[in-house]
């Protein structure tokens, strides 16, 4: 196909979908530093959640006929699947590269003050720490350098950074060297103090993580073992009551000293998919309460919900 009719066919498709959305991710893209049009992004998920959903029909008709509830979920998940895939690796790529540059931020920092006090100006030194080794930072020290090259002030090069890195300290730390250059400071020891603050900071979240690591073990041995082990024996319980029931049924058992608990076979069915449900969500909301206790994001536990 042409690129300019699939370029059209991508911005009228993109263009159904609510302008925060877009935005949201053309941002995202751009604190992952991936250059894409967002328009074709949402194009392909588009397709491909189209595909995804009359596959997921036709399986489910083929594997559960006449199973409304899993009809609907088995499409409602097919359907959404290639969003919820996009925003996730966006997601995570966005959170890698910030965590990256936040690793490397303290050493970039002592780089830029030796610079700096072997007599270059902040913006040689800035350059000549964009070394391979710092990674992303690297590039964006290359960046600000040659937009000031390329006319623009030193001071805003410097500030623009902070809105392609969605980080937190880094914002600040660009704010505060901003800030303490334009006063007149000692810019030497603000670099270096904001490297040892950057160092003691991340110091004091290795520690909390290791403090709490016993409740998140706790969680996990909950959500692996103790959960699948109590629908089992609640499943078996069910099972023997159900094939009892299929041995009396049509029998006077009001002739027993103890009465007699049945069960249907439909209720052992729609049990066994409640067990797989609820197992699936503690799995969910379990790893999302250990992302919670060791990074303080929820979205991080996604790695130990996989059931």
């Amino acid at each position: 196909m042409d690129k300019k009719l699939i370029k059209n066919l991508a911005l009228a498709v993109a263009s159904v979908y609510p302008e925060s959305l877009r935005k949201n991710i053309e941002k995202n893209l751009i604190y992952a530093d991936i250059k894409a049009d967002v328009n074709l992004l949402l194009f392909t998920s588009t397709v491909a959640s189209f595909f995804l959903t009359i596959a997921g029909y036709i399986l489910s008709i083929s594997i559960w006929p006449g199973k409304i509830i899993y009809l609907v979920v088995t499409v409602s998940l097919s359907m959404f699947l290639p969003f919820i895939l996009l925003t996730s690796c966006l997601y995570f790529l966005v959170d890698a590269r910030t965590r990256e540059i936040e690793k490397l931020l303290p050493d970039a920092l002592n780089m830029i003050a030796s610079n700096i006090e072997g007599g270059m100006t902040p913006y040689n030194a800035i350059l000549v720490s964009a070394r391979p080794e710092f990674g992303p930072l690297s590039k964006e020290f290359i960046k600000a350098a040659n937009r000031t090259m390329a006319g623009d002030p030193f001071y805003k090069t410097l500030m623009d950074m902070s809105t392609r890195i969605k980080s937190a300290t880094f914002s600040r730390t660009v704010r505060l060297l901003v800030t303490g250059m334009r006063s007149g400071g000692d810019t030497v020891k603000l670099l270096r103090d904001l490297a040892l603050d950057i160092r003691e900071f991340q110091k004091i979240k290795r520690a909390v993580v290791t403090a709490v690591m016993s409740n998140t073990m706790f969680i996990g041995l909950a959500t692996t073992f103790g959960a699948p082990m109590l629908f089992a024996v609640s499943l078996i319980l069910l099972g023997v009551l159900a094939q009892m029931g299929s041995q009396f049924s049509g029998q006077d058992m009001s002739a027993l000293p103890i009465p007699m608990v049945t069960v249907d076979r439909e209720v052992l069915e729609m049990m066994q998919s409640f067990a797989y449900v609820m197992i699936f969500v503690a799995c969910l909301s379990s790893g999302a309460m250990i992302g919670l206790i060791k990074t303080g994001k929820a979205a991080h536990g996604i790695k130990y919900s996989i059931p």
